[in-house]
């Protein structure tokens, strides 16, 4: 783990500062905080739904989030 990197309370994965998707209510099947994206059918989907994915953005635009600095060491440079 890098040293702007901490472990992410709601999924297995890693943040440097900014909203996990799952750490919110998903706006297109319901699914509460923390828990996966819901199917139509009601079985657990395999992927984050997109609104809620577009959820977290908003806040971390609205807080100022800066994905380049924060992500540099990721970001693809093309010469």
């Amino acid at each position: 783990m890098k040293s702007n990197e901490r472990k992410c309370e709601w999924c297995d994965g890693t943040t440097r500062g900014d909203v996990c998707p799952r750490s919110l209510e998903c706006p297109t099947c319901s699914a509460a905080a923390g828990l996966s994206c819901k199917r139509p059918s009601g079985h657990r989907a395999s992927e984050i739904h997109t609104q809620r994915i577009k959820a977290a953005y908003a806040i971390d635009d609205a807080n100022g989030f800066d994905w380049k600095i924060a992500y540099a060491d990721k970001l693809a440079v093309n010469a």
